[in-house]
């Protein structure tokens, strides 16, 4: 979602850069062994470039929604999938944050909160998530985004620079794990079909559907 993130904000303004990062996607795809969050952020890009290719005009949860059902209509075994789940959920709370985020520091804090909350009742069946998470994201999303991610691209072409993007990863996984172990978090689990988190997540897209018209109406 990192990634489909930092993507999602080239390309309406760089429509001609499509080419390019549609392959890193698409090999990063590959990296992941055609994992459904990728192959789903795939899919999201490529529908954001025809939204701005061919002037849909359509909503950031919208393109969300068409990539997901698009995602499933390929792949249908994958609604039992939690990782598809929660990967459509968290790109829906990105697109919502994206309409409140600014320069200020507090629309950005905002829009972590928005993501945060958006997504707490589908982490809830794995023991929820710390409300520390939203600092988390805050300072590590732009280092996995700018570092991580292209370091990792990069050692899958070139196998030479494994041992680095090795190191750096190990690093990083302690430092999380040491930052975890500070925090005292009480998780609470609540038993949930996966049929009631998809009801939940187009139960999201029905509200946000209904504000966007009633919005419009008001203009």
């Amino acid at each position: 979602v990192l990634l489909e993130a930092m993507l999602r904000k080239l390309i309406p303004h760089r429509l001609k850069y499509f080419a390019p990062i549609g392959a890193i996607l698409f090999l990063y795809t590959l990296m992941t062994g055609w994992q459904a969050p990728a192959v789903r952020a795939l899919f999201s890009v490529m529908t954001q470039f025809l939204n701005n290719r061919f002037k849909l005009f359509w909503t950031g949860h919208q393109i969300t929604l068409f990539a997901g059902l698009l995602t499933w209509a390929f792949f249908p075994l994958w609604s039992h999938s939690y990782s598809f789940l929660l990967s459509w959920g968290a790109s829906l709370g990105v697109s919502v944050a994206a309409q409140v985020e600014g320069a200020r520091l507090a629309d950005k804090w905002l829009g972590h909160l928005i993501v945060y909350l958006l997504l707490l009742p589908l982490m809830l069946p794995f023991g929820g998530a710390s409300p520390f998470s939203i600092l988390c994201n805050w300072l590590l999303g732009p280092l996995f985004s700018l570092l991580f991610f292209p370091m990792s691209l990069i050692a899958f072409i070139c196998p030479w620079v494994h041992p680095l993007t090795d190191f750096l990863w190990m690093q990083a996984a302690k430092l999380i794990t040491e930052t975890a172990s500070w925090i005292e978090f009480t998780p609470v689990q609540v038993q949930a079909e996966a049929i009631s988190l998809w009801a939940y997540i187009f139960l999201l897209h029905t509200c946000l559907h209904i504000f966007e018209i009633s919005r419009r109406q008001n203009l």
